[in-house]
């Protein structure tokens, strides 16, 4: 049996967006979820999310397997822990209507000034 990992999605991964493609053949646990921290425009078509307490952003959650989180981790640009990554991926709190929920979330910590932050 493959593992099930959850990852919340924001931006061109939710439903009706370009890249939702890759999380078709996945199980979404929730069409309305949140997580703390910022979303800031890239100006390249997609939102990064920065990571704070203060903010909010809210997203879906999907059930993925091993081979669909490879293709999202590819999409992200994040080769592993301690690499030289895009995105990072660190598990953090989600919440929805159901509960709370640990899940994947691929983060940007270092925001530049060339970003605008974005209400979610």
């Amino acid at each position: 049996m493959e593992n099930k990992h959850l990852v919340f999605v924001f931006g061109t991964l939710r439903k009706n967006e370009r890249n939702h493609y890759l999380l078709k053949a996945s199980n979404c646990l929730a069409e309305q979820a949140w997580t703390t921290g910022s979303l800031y425009g890239t100006n390249y078509g997609y939102p990064v999310l920065q990571e704070n307490k203060r903010s909010r952003v809210y997203g879906e959650i999907y059930e993925v397997n091993s081979s669909q989180l490879a293709r999202l981790d590819e999409l992200e640009g994040y080769r592993g822990e301690g690499e030289s990554n895009y995105y990072d991926r660190i598990t953090k709190r989600v919440h929805t209507d159901e509960g709370v929920h640990e899940a994947y979330v691929y983060v940007m910590n270092n925001a530049n000034s060339d970003m605008e932050l974005l209400k979610n």
